[in-house]
């Protein structure tokens, strides 16, 4: 009997091989993301046989525009390659409300990290 819990049993079984960084695309002018630039870094992940990519949300994006790579990133998978992301957000809120977007999306796994600004006074804080 494994004495692994639920979570750590089922990325034990599903989380095997190398996941890169899937950094935002933008349009020549740096002012939009740039769709086709995004899929495009998708199929070179499937293409170099990456198991998963990890949206980079923290990259300076704004939480719409989070939700827009997310969406971009889980169409081009279409269940060939794992998507995640990393979720380093402003607010617990906006972390929280991003997290719902990625389930509903059927983005595979997330790592969870404190905002930027983040300054624990003591252990309780991070409770």
């Amino acid at each position: 009997m494994s004495r692994l819990s639920p979570w750590k049993e089922r990325a034990k079984e599903e989380l095997k091989g190398l996941e890169n960084a899937l950094l935002p695309s933008f349009d020549p002018e740096m002012r939009a993301l740039d769709p086709r630039g995004v899929a495009w870094d998708v199929e070179q992940s499937i293409r170099h046989g990456f198991a998963s990519t990890m949206v980079t949300a923290e990259a300076g994006l704004t939480p719409e525009e989070c939700k827009a790579m997310l969406e971009i990133a889980t169409r081009t998978a279409a269940g060939r390659i794992q998507v995640s992301l990393i979720l380093l957000r402003d607010s617990f809120e906006e972390t929280v409300d991003l997290l719902r977007h990625a389930e509903s999306l059927g983005v595979d796994h997330a790592t969870i990290g404190f905002p930027p600004g983040f300054r624990p006074a003591d252990e309780e804080d991070y409770y």
